[in-house]
């Protein structure tokens, strides 16, 4: 006789982390059902049936079997428990249990006391059962020749009722046979709950459940691992425990090797979680637990369903049911918001007005302007906010879900708060053009190859170990200009300063001329404005603010940003590195010689990093510089950062995964990406939108002079999964390139995505 107790009151916590260096230690035996062998008829104390009931079976009985799985020697019987419930308000008449699956072998089902699982009644004799009520059995299965593991269909049948529906793992039986004896391993999983299901964490966490086994077969070396037959996008691990103290005896990993002796009563646990947030749907949504023996064999089996687990999803920037936006907490958000307040109650005073807008606005015409907005929108609903940063927001609004929806955009100042630009213009719905909005797949992606000399693009699924996983691509692994999208390896070496507790989010990086680079942000803003980490990361993400990126290119440290790069895995670092900020990559083209930019080119890495430190870090910022007077055309796009679309997926992937949902490094990231979408009907369609871009264009007045242009976008739905989508388009000698058909293809590309229609 062997025992093994299982005690649903006494769970311990989870017995192994992912960030543990060793399982934990002192936890009190998480396994208690009483297991008892007696001339090979299994006692189980209790057995719970899982109701799966739908409306189109309004009078059929469900069944649950266990344990889920035996393996027999030819002639002997194995034998499990069965449960059937009626659930019907009529008594279910003459039900018994039969062999559907075609095996050779022969079946008995006895009723038994549930309270004691003494057997009862005559073998073979039909039962009714009451309404509502349940019937206990004891099956056994006599295997008359040998067979592989079979997934044994059992046949559950009333005469007035509609059969049990069969669902692997519930109520079927993996059933093996052998000439000589083989190893049989009885395992009945625990969850927390005691309910059968596995409840998943969000990320960063494990779920897990233990089990508890015994082997009443021949001694055998097995392998144990968990499998899902759900859509598990995350981890499973398994670790062979300590009876006494839980305590994992290896680190848990995919799979392990056990060697179990007659009567042995191993313990184990499972650790799980999911990307994708699974829907309690316990007929298909579980997870295996399988042993097997070196010849493949399933010598054991049990399951549990699972369910929960997901992203920590950033909340969408949208609507709520109520109308109302959500903001982030600065002075553009509160400007903002009290302009939409105006246009729905109309006639702002003159001198609210005198204390919102800055100078140059006539406050005259900007009420009449409100008024006017009053007419046609007094019940604004913002539906979508494509761009929230600290000194921009644009947002998409109609009446109420009626009417000509609307761009409306917002500037401020942020040494005063006050508004520098409000402007309203109508939008056709969507940033599809009208010739792009019903192309196919493969019409998006022919049009999109032909708008530039060279483009790559990629659509990646992000399978559960964090790898790109190509959908469609073209060229997807050749390095192209990326403009602007080089920030995001600013912010990983700032985000890497944050972690290791050198820099803070809410430290002041004061605005400063000698990190002027262009633009009407930060440059536009007195010197001295305090600006904190996060603002900045913001601003350099979410509007590209070139002078944002050179505050924080200085503040990370060439170390930490060369170092960035490498942890963001491009297939080629010497194309990134040394990291040029925004002044130093210009200086090559507008101060340096046209033969020193080239030797810079050309050079290894230790020449480069000497020509940083002595020739273009001097050269400091370029706005009102007089000595940028040269134009390098032919390495303005060649000159300097370059990634492919596989490059920048394995950066997103590792923006997204290195630092725990929460963390300040996390939290960096996650608001500075999700600042900007930039276009329409991308952020209602997902749970996490993150956006970088980038374009570089020749000073050449007259043509289109746009040689480079970039898209990337990191995408995360709590059903859908996770998705890279990346666009670049280069002409590297002359420009031409159609910027907006590369926006409005890439938009549609995106809708197609959300659509589930490119696979």
């Amino acid at each position: 006789m062997a025992k093994v107790k299982i005690d649903p009151s006494a769970l311990p916590d989870p017995i192994w982390t992912p960030n543990s260096p060793t399982p934990k230690q002192g936890q009190n035996n998480p396994l208690q059902v009483q297991i008892v062998l007696n001339k090979n008829l299994l006692s189980i104390s209790s057995i719970t049936a899982v109701l799966l009931l739908t409306s189109a079976q309004a009078f059929a009985i469900v069944s649950a079997t266990l344990p889920a799985s035996r393996s027999v020697q030819v002639d002997t019987t194995a034998t499990i428990f069965a449960t059937i419930i009626n659930p019907a308000d009529t008594t279910a008449t003459g039900c018994q249990i039969s062999l559907l699956s075609g095996i050779d072998a022969e079946l008995f089902f006895q009723t038994t006391d549930p309270a004691t699982n003494a057997l009862t009644g005559e073998q073979n004799a039909p039962v009714d059962i009451a309404p509502g009520a349940a019937q206990s059995f004891l099956i056994g299965l006599t295997p008359r020749s040998a067979f592989a593991a079979t997934d044994v269909i059992l046949d559950f049948t009333c005469n007035n009722t509609n059969p049990a529906p069969s669902f692997s793992g519930l109520n079927t039986l993996l059933l093996s046979a052998s000439e000589s004896p083989v190893a049989d391993i009885i395992a009945i999983a625990l969850t927390t709950s005691g309910d059968g299901i596995a409840a998943l964490p969000l990320e960063n966490t494990l779920g897990f459940f233990t089990m508890a086994t015994v082997n009443v077969g021949a001694t055998d070396q097995l392998t144990v691992r968990a499998r899902p037959s759900a859509a598990l996008d995350g981890n499973l691990l398994v670790c062979q425990t300590d009876p006494i103290t839980s305590v994992c005896l290896a680190p848990p990993s995919t799979s392990l090797e056990a060697s179990i002796d007659n009567n042995a009563t191993p313990t184990f646990a499972v650790f799980l979680s999911s990307f994708l947030a699974l829907p309690l749907d316990p007929a298909n949504g579980r997870v295996f637990i399988e042993f097997t023996d070196g010849e493949g064999q399933i010598r054991g089996s049990t399951s549990v369903a699972v369910s929960g687990g997901g992203p920590n999803a950033l909340p969408v920037f949208g609507a709520t049911e109520q109308g109302e936006v959500s903001l982030p907490d600065n002075p553009t958000a509160d400007q903002f918001s009290w302009l939409l307040d105006q246009i729905r109650a109309g006639n702002p005073s003159l001198t609210e007005l005198d204390n919102r807008l800055g100078e140059g606005f006539n406050r005259q015409n900007i009420q009449d302007f409100i008024n006017t907005l009053h007419a046609s929108y007094p019940n604004l609903t913002i539906t979508d906010l494509p761009t929230v940063t600290p000194v921009v927001i644009s947002a998409i609004a109609d009446n109420g879900g009626s009417g000509q929806p609307i761009r409306i955009n917002v500037r401020t100042r942020l040494s005063d708060g006050l508004v520098t630009m409000f402007g309203v213009s109508n939008f056709a719905g969507t940033d599809v053009r009208s010739q792009d909005q019903n192309l196919d797949v493969n019409a998006v992606t022919n049009a999109y190859s032909a708008i530039a000399n060279e483009v790559s693009f990629l659509v990646a699924k992000v399978n559960s170990s964090n790898q790109c996983t190509p959908i469609m691509a073209r060229e997807e692994n050749i390095p192209r200009s990326i403009g602007s999208i080089f920030k995001i390896y600013v912010l990983a070496a700032v985000a890497s300063g944050v972690n290791d507790g050198e820099i803070t989010l809410e430290q002041n990086l004061p605005v400063d001329a000698n990190f002027f680079a262009g633009g009407n942000n930060i440059s536009s803003e007195p010197v001295g404005t305090p600006v904190s980490v996060l603002d900045q990361a913001r601003l350099m993400i979410g509007v590209s603010d070139n002078s944002s990126t050179d505050h924080l290119h200085n503040l990370a440290g060439r170390a930490r940003l060369d170092q960035a790069v490498l942890d963001l895995r491009p297939t080629d670092p010497s194309v990134l590195t040394p990291l040029l900020s925004s002044n130093q990559r210009v200086s090559l083209i507008r101060v340096l010689p046209l033969d020193e930019a080239l030797d810079y080119l050309a050079a290894g890495d230790a020449q480069q990093q000497a020509i940083v430190v002595n020739r273009l870090e001097p050269i400091g910022s370029l706005v009102n510089n007089p000595d940028a007077t040269l134009f390098n055309d032919s390495i303005l796009v060649t000159g300097t950062w370059q990634a492919s679309p596989v490059d920048i997926c394995n950066a997103m992937i590792n923006l997204r995964t290195r630092y725990p949902v929460g963390s300040d490094a996390f939290t960096l990231i996650d608001e500075s990406m999700s600042s900007a979408a930039p276009f329409t009907n991308i952020r209602n369609a997902w749970d996490r939108v993150w956006f970088k871009g980038g374009s570089l264009a020749s000073p050449v007045t007259g043509e289109n002079q746009t040689r480079a242009q970039a898209f990337a976008w990191f995408l995360e739905s709590t059903t859908r999964g996770r998705y890279v989508v990346v666009g670049i388009a280069n002409n590297p000698i002359i420009g031409g390139i159609d910027t907006a058909a590369g926006r409005s293809l890439l938009t549609r590309l995106l809708e197609l995505v959300a659509q589930d229609e490119v696979r």
